[in-house]
Parts: structure tokens; sequence; C-alpha cells
């Protein structure tokens, strides 16, 4: 019996040993880096996250790059206008998030970060994108936001390539320049969410592809005046913004979208929607403020006064409407 419990005191000696070993360890590491930002450590004390954020850095510090381990990385609010080929040794990285930073391109070898599950670029001067992208097979999530007045061309015959990220589910792109981004990610059928924001579109006769779409957010894209006929086909869309545009009408179809909950259609060229409106059973709101004048129909007439009070009197249009929403009611 004393042997036995000899050896259970050496076992919780062994087990509080190791534990305080583990826990000067990740003192050690975050005295180490705490110069350069803030780190995360999983249960066996491996960093496994690293935040860059408003250190006034001007290269990444070469102690980051040995920090194999890295699952998400951060870098954000500095002064860092490169990241070199070293990027490739964050073999288990699943977050790269870039902003507010000088950074004009990315490495060919982010390629092989092939863990890689969100990529988000925000305020950066990124004018083109490496062509090792569309090896990223795991990313579900892509956010590109550009600064870059001279933005190159190429990246768009790239965004044409995109369409091999079989697993991606949002896609976000706002690039303020006048370039024309056509739509071809008919692809992408996993994709949920697709905002195209401050560019000038074209080519939506692809999109009906997109049969697994949730959110289609186009506003700010004053080149889109028509929407294409497949839209019917879009079965599981529930919001769609087409907000400050120049929309001048929606096509017939829009009343085969059966799930869709939200339509903003603000501030365009709209003089009336189409009757086949009536058949969006689900449709809970509309906004349809600042454009010349709207006709709607019958059913959609049919306003929630117990949710806007105010607006008491319709008829066939309205013009110069200051209401920016109409409510609708459902059919119970």
């Amino acid at each position: 019996m004393r042997k036995e419990y000899d050896e259970m005191n050496k076992k919780e000696l062994l087990s509080i040993f190791l534990m305080l070993l583990k826990k000067k360890l990740r003192l050690e590491q975050e005295k180490k880096f705490s110069e350069y930002g803030q780190i995360t450590c999983c249960n066996d004390e491996k960093i496994v996250g690293f935040s860059i954020k408003k250190k006034k850095l001007e290269e990444i510090p070469k102690e980051v790059w040995e920090l194999t381990s890295l699952k998400r990385l951060v870098i954000g609010r500095n002064n860092i206008k490169r990241i070199d080929e070293r990027l490739s040794r964050f073999k288990n990285l699943e977050v790269l998030e870039i902003a507010t930073n000088p950074i004009e391109s990315l490495p060919e070898s982010i390629g092989e970060l092939r863990k890689l599950k969100r990529l988000i670029l925000v305020n950066t001067k990124i004018g083109s994108l490496p062509c090792s992208i569309k090896k990223l097979e795991s990313l579900t999530y892509f956010r590109l936001v550009s600064i870059n007045k001279e933005f190159s061309p190429e990246v768009f015959d790239i965004l044409k390539d995109i369409s091999s990220l079989k697993n991606l589910e949002v896609l976000e792109l706002e690039v303020r320049q006048g370039f024309d981004i056509p739509l071809v990610f008919n692809n992408l059928h996993h994709l949920k969410k697709l905002k195209i924001t401050f560019s000038k579109i074209t080519g939506f006769e692809k999109i009906d592809g997109l049969i697994n779409l949730e959110e289609l957010d186009i506003s700010f894209c004053h080149g889109v005046e028509y929407l294409s006929e497949n839209f019917g086909k879009l079965k599981k869309l529930r919001v769609l913004n087409i907000g400050s545009s120049n929309l001048r009408e929606l096509p017939k179809s829009i009343g085969e979208c059966s799930s869709l909950k939200e339509l903003h259609l603000w501030n365009n060229n709209l003089q009336r929607l189409p009757d086949s409106m009536e058949n969006l059973s689900s449709l809970q709101l509309v906004e349809i403020d600042d454009n010349p004048w709207v006709y709607l129909p019958k059913k959609i007439l049919k306003i929630d006064r117990d949710r806007y009070e105010s607006f008491k009197k319709y008829c066939g249009f309205i013009k110069d409407s200051p209401y920016r929403y109409a409510f609708l009611e459902s059919d119970d």
C-alpha cells in the first residue's frame, strides 16, 4: 500500500512540475514577443495565434517566422510594406488577416498554405494577387478591400480563376476604381454570400450556378442597370441589396426567388416593380426610397400598419416617398 501511495505522489508531483514548466515557458514566450504583439497558446503551450497591431513596424520580426505552429496571424495598423516568401513556413495557418498596412503584393508562396480557411486583406495597397491563390482549396472566406488607385487590371483575370476555390462560402470585394469586374463565379456551388461593392459590374448571365447563395450585395455598383432573368434560379436567396446603383428594372423571374426576405433597392432609377413579386410569400422588407417613382403590385401594398403606423395612405405608385422602408404583411 505504501508503495502504491508513493507512486501516486510521484505522478502528482510530476504533473505539477510539468504544469509549472509549461507556465514558465509560456511566460518566457510572452516576454519574448510582447514587444511585437500578442500571442495565443493552446494546451501544449504551442503558440497558435499571433497579432501584430499598432506597433509601427516596417517589417515582420524575424522571430515571428519561427512560429511554425501558427494557425492565426493578424497584421494590423503597422507600416509593413512587404511579406516575403517565408510565409510558406506556416503550414498550419488557417486565418491570415492583413489590415491597414501599405503592403503592395502577396508572395507566390501563399499558395502553399493548404489549410488556410480565411483570407482578409483590408485597406492595403495590394494591386495584384499571385496566381497561386487558386491553390487555396480549403479557403471558405475571402475579403479584399483595396485603397490602391492603380489597381492592376491583371487581378481581374485572376478573379476569373477564383472559381477553382470550390469550398468558398463568403466572397467580399470592394474595389473603388472604375474597372469592370465580370461575375464568373458560376462554379462556386458552396458560396452563401457574395458582396461586390463600389465597382462596375457586368456579366450576370452566369450567376444561376450559385445554387446555395443566400445573400447578394452589389450596392454602389453604378454599372448595374439590368439583372439577368436567371435570377429566379437562386432559390435560397434571402437578401438582395442593389442600393445606389443605376438599376432600371427588376427581372420578372425575381418572383421565383421563393426564399427572398429582404430587397434593398434604394437610390436607383426604378419606375415599377414587376407583378411577379406578388409570389414572394417570404418577403418581409422592401427598401425603395430615392427612386424617380415606383409602381407597386397590389399585394406588395399590404403595409403592416402595426410596424409602420405613419404610412396611412397608399396608391398604385409612390412619388418622392419620404419613407425608407416598406414592411410587408405575411399571409397569416
